[in-house]
């Protein structure tokens, strides 16, 4: 799941108000190194680079905003909530850092204040897809199905190419037993980011449900061509193949699926007994 880098800004919209953020152009090149060091993968260094733009402007909520994540990303969840907190305290209107201690209250298992900070985020920024979405995604953990649904579908109605607000609707119609609805949210996916491997192996495998063997397999392909360490796609697409009677290379799928993942040889030898036994696709 992606988290929001606030880039470097002097205004910050917020239902046409605007809140007026004064910044020191040293802590400005500060964030800017940091947000450099963090493409790299340079966490401490970006976090270094935060605090000297903190120390040079306390008040700077996007320095606040960029080091909580980039503490986040390494596993301290306390203080990214402190840095994102002191990111709200700094500019009450920055409704980014709201959604993104949403994300780490929901990482520490608070599902409550992440979605007490997510409607928050939607209340200021109420044209925003992706707000409701990640309340969907808290909703859906706390159980809530139905809730869930209706942010995901307001979701995709305010961002018609937010992929990961089909995946997410998509797994949930999925669970719901509704397969084609399912299906046609992974090929919207696909439709806006025809490189997401997991939209084509989540739909392949709806596929192989509803026994289109030859549409499944192609999903596969295409899922091993974009994520050939994914060991799962192999037994998966070695199913369908042998349900379609192609013995020898289901063969050698399974081979290469056990030399990725030995311990899972009793599973797939059970997925194999069942798929003999059901027998290939006819025509």
């Amino acid at each position: 799941m992606k988290t929001v880098f606030l880039l470097l800004f002097l205004f910050l919209f917020v239902q046409g108000a605007v809140t007026a953020q004064m910044l020191d152009p040293a802590a400005q090149g500060f964030v800017r190194e940091g947000l450099a060091l963090e493409k790299k993968g340079d966490l401490d260094g970006a976090i270094a680079a935060y605090t000297k733009a903190i120390q040079r402007d306390g008040g700077f909520s996007g320095a606040y905003n960029n080091r909580g994540l980039a503490r986040k990303a390494k596993g301290d969840l306390d203080g990214a909530i402190a840095d994102l907190t002191k990111a709200i305290d700094a500019q009450p209107g920055n409704y980014f850092a709201y959604l993104n201690r949403g994300t780490v209250w929901q990482a520490k298992g608070n599902l409550d204040a992440a979605i007490a900070d997510y409607e928050r985020a939607i209340r200021m920024g109420p044209s925003v897809g992706s707000f409701y979405m990640h309340r969907g995604i808290a909703r859906q953990a706390k159980g809530d199905l139905q809730g869930a649904l209706a942010d995901y579908n307001k979701a995709l109605k305010l961002d018609s190419k937010l992929a990961l607000g089909y995946m997410k609707r998509a797994g949930l119609l999925k669970d719901k037993g509704d397969l084609d609805a399912s299906i046609a949210d992974y090929t919207s996916v696909i439709k806006n980011e025809p490189n997401y491997p997991m939209a084509y192996a989540n739909r392949g495998s709806l596929l192989l449900l509803k026994k289109d063997y030859a549409g499944a397999v192609a999903d596969f392909n295409k899922a091993i061509e974009l994520n050939p360490r994914q060991e799962f796609l192999y037994a998966n697409r070695g199913i369908a193949l042998l349900l379609l009677g192609r013995d020898a290379e289901a063969q050698k799928d399974f081979d290469h699926y056990l030399k990725l993942a030995p311990y899972m040889k009793a599973t797939l030898e059970e997925r194999i007994r069942k798929a003999k036994a059901e027998g290939p696709a006819k025509d």
